[in-house]
């Protein structure tokens, strides 16, 4: 009667290795349920290193002529975000969505930390 008990249940496994496997599967249902969306984002976020990696060594030139207190945080926002949204791109592929998000809100943030540093014309802000 015990040994009828026991039969419909799986041997043990620990939890780390379940819980892997289940994101190897849910990494699979991902990719292949938004494959084009991926390929638009990788896409997206090559193109935006190519234009960093150009235009670098102009805004260096221009941050030389015309020291701007704002330029060093611009261009911090620019490239935090750069990484923030790569690594929001992984955590959703790997199916973890909330963290993700949080990412995601300091991207939003960055953006109007430079939008705002970019339009002021206060440099009291900058000297602290």
């Amino acid at each position: 009667m015990i040994d009828n008990f026991f039969e419909g249940f799986e041997p043990y496994k620990p939890f780390i290795e379940k819980k892997k496997e289940q994101g190897i599967e849910l990494e699979k249902i991902i990719e292949k349920e938004c494959q084009t969306q991926i390929y638009v984002i990788e896409n997206l976020l090559n193109n935006i290193d190519q234009i960093l990696q150009s235009h670098l060594f102009t805004f260096e030139l221009t941050h030389q002529h015309y020291k701007h207190e704002s330029h060093t945080v611009i261009l911090s926002a620019v490239y935090k975000n750069f990484y923030i949204l790569y690594s929001a791109l992984e955590l959703q592929k790997k199916g973890l969505h909330g963290s993700a998000r949080a990412l995601l809100r300091q991207s939003f943030e960055f953006l109007i930390l430079g939008k705002f540093c970019a339009l002021t014309e206060n440099n009291k802000i900058f000297l602290n």
